[in-house]
């Protein structure tokens, strides 16, 4: 339960300073709705990155900016080298719960859209 609390803090804050600079103080559900989307859909990507283990790619494409340095070079001669290296470290530790974070915050805001329809 701690582990979800975190993330939860993080992002409702995040919704809040999304709100406030994009809507003002217009709590109306249409722009409660979109703040929630824009941070729900940020979160869902981030999530679905590191629980599929797709920063894998973005790995590679640091290893062939780092090889232009010499000092890097020296370090890690080959990929299999730095990624193994890089294997040790866990790039986001809150991976499934962003990503059940962001799933909940996208079915808030579409309740949300929902309400904003029905009122029209």
């Amino acid at each position: 339960m701690k582990r979800i609390l975190y993330p939860l803090g993080i992002s409702l804050a995040l919704v809040f300073v999304v709100h406030l600079t994009l809507f003002d103080n217009s709590y109306t559900p249409k722009d409660m709705s979109n703040a929630f989307f824009v941070v729900g859909l940020i979160m869902f990507l981030i999530g679905l990155m590191a629980v599929t283990d797709a920063s894998k790619i973005f790995m590679i494409f640091v290893y062939s900016v780092k090889q232009t340095r010499r000092q890097h070079r020296k370090t890690y001669p080959t990929y299999y080298d730095y990624a193994k290296e890089r294997e040790k470290e866990k790039m986001i530790p809150y991976a499934l719960e962003i990503l059940i974070i962001g799933i909940i915050y996208l079915i808030v805001a579409f309740v949300f859209s929902q309400l904003y329809f029905q009122a029209l």
